[in-house]
Parts: C-alpha cells; sequence; structure tokens
C-alpha cells in the first residue's frame, strides 16, 4: 500500500511512494522537500530552522539520514539501529520537537 506524505498548511508539498515517505516545508526559505525511503536526501537547514513536517513509515535511521547533523548526540546513539516505523506530523517544528515526536512514538 503506498503512502503519501503533505507537510502541513503546505498543500502542494506533497509525495506519494511505495514504501515510506517525508516531505518537509521549510518556512524560513520557503523550500519544500519531499523523498520517499529509497532516495532521502540529508536536511539543508539552520538550526534554528521551523519546519512542517510529514512522517509516513520511516526508520528513526532514515530520519538521520535525513537530519543526522541536526540531531542530538543521544537521538543518533539510542535510535540509530532502530528498526521500528514511526509516522507523524508537525507544523512549525524545531528539530528538538521532532526528536520529541519520534520518541514519544518509539
Amino acid at each position: 500500500m503506498s503512502k503519501t506524505c503533505t507537510a502541513p498548511g503546505h498543500p502542494t508539498c506533497t509525495i506519494t511512494c511505495p514504501k515510506g515517505c517525508i516531505a518537509w516545508y521549510d518556512e524560513r526559505n520557503k523550500r519544500c522537500v519531499t523523498s520517499c525511503t529509497n532516495r532521502l536526501e540529508q536536511a539543508d537547514l539552520d538550526a534554528d530552522s521551523r519546519i512542517a513536517i510529514s512522517v509516513s513509515d520511516l526508520t528513526p535511521s532514515d530520519l538521520l539520514q535525513v537530519f543526522g547533523k541536526h540531531l542530538s548526540a543521544d537521538f543518533k546513539s539510542r535510535f540509530e539501529k532502530s528498526s521500528k516505523t514511526v509516522s507523524f506530523a508537525l507544523d512549525s517544528a524545531t528539530i528538538g520537537e521532532i526528536e520529541k515526536a519520534v520518541r514519544a512514538l518509539l
């Protein structure tokens, strides 16, 4: 079953993938980024960026691929080998709020 991710508040920032997906909108730079699990790219964000993000069936290691340089060392060591998937949507979130959401789901 395919998965669709749409960044909250940005209906044109959307993607449908055969497996997991991510769609996020960088509020500061007015930029949409979408990816499927098989072609994730590293995020280019400022430390205090706020993003609207939708994630469907990604593992924490997938999120490390995308946001790795922005995530805490504790998050990296705790979840880098986790194979559980997470799905969530946050509007105008910081990287810290994304970490908190993932921790709550695992």
